[in-house]
């Protein structure tokens, strides 16, 4: 099932896009104006994701970016997409980082279906999930040994580690993202991850 409120833009049907390094009202915008244009956005990074939006040209998601050869932007180019009504040319916004061009400067309100963006975005594909939330911290050991060696492991999004494994919290929601209890500040219970965050809001936002 399609969004119904997405334009689509010709030629983003195609884009699988996540984000990088935006936090608060500008992130969930973003991800607003990413469904607008008829894309499909993920929270996760593997190696069906096209496209990176970063706010900074650093952190985990811009490292596996660059080794997937995964297209980096910053956010005009979205905003660029939207104002034309098409997609256009990826490569006037690769040099600078969205911190650099400036906060968003649209704000488009619309709904989402949540089931049919993720369903969207993970078919097809048999590459290992690489679950990173904002904090954006990039530690190549984590990355290679969860990437290529133990694409199934339990790791907590905090610290990076599984051990001790008997104090970690699955999010109440996807139940496959972890968090040691000792990792959260505070220690709100039951805990949902950022990612599923993200999605609770894009769909409270199209009722």
């Amino acid at each position: 099932m399609k969004d119904k409120s997405a334009l689509p833009l010709k030629g983003m049907e195609s884009i699988l896009a996540t984000v990088s390094g935006y936090h608060g009202a500008e992130r969930f915008n973003l991800i607003r104006l990413i469904s607008r244009t008829g894309a499909s956005y993920v929270g996760s990074m593997n190696q069906s994701v096209t496209h990176l939006v970063c706010w900074k040209f650093e952190g985990r998601k811009y490292e596996l970016a660059k080794k997937f050869k995964i297209t980096i932007v910053n956010h005009r180019w979205i905003e660029e997409c939207v104002k034309k009504g098409k997609r256009v040319s990826e490569e006037p916004y690769t040099s600078q980082s969205g911190e650099e061009t400036g906060p968003l400067c649209l704000d488009v309100g619309l709904g989402i279906n949540q089931r049919s963006a993720r369903s969207r975005a993970l078919k097809n594909t048999k590459e290992p999930v690489i679950d990173i939330e904002c904090e954006d911290i990039y530690d190549p050991a984590w990355t290679d040994s969860l990437l290529f060696d133990e694409p199934s492991a339990i790791v907590c999004c905090r610290c990076f580690s599984r051990e001790p494994e008997d104090l970690l919290i699955r999010c109440n929601f996807c139940q496959t993202r972890c968090v040691h209890s000792y990792c959260l500040d505070p220690p709100l219970l039951p805990w949902t991850c950022v990612h599923c965050k993200d999605l609770q809001m894009l769909y409270l936002h199209s009722r």
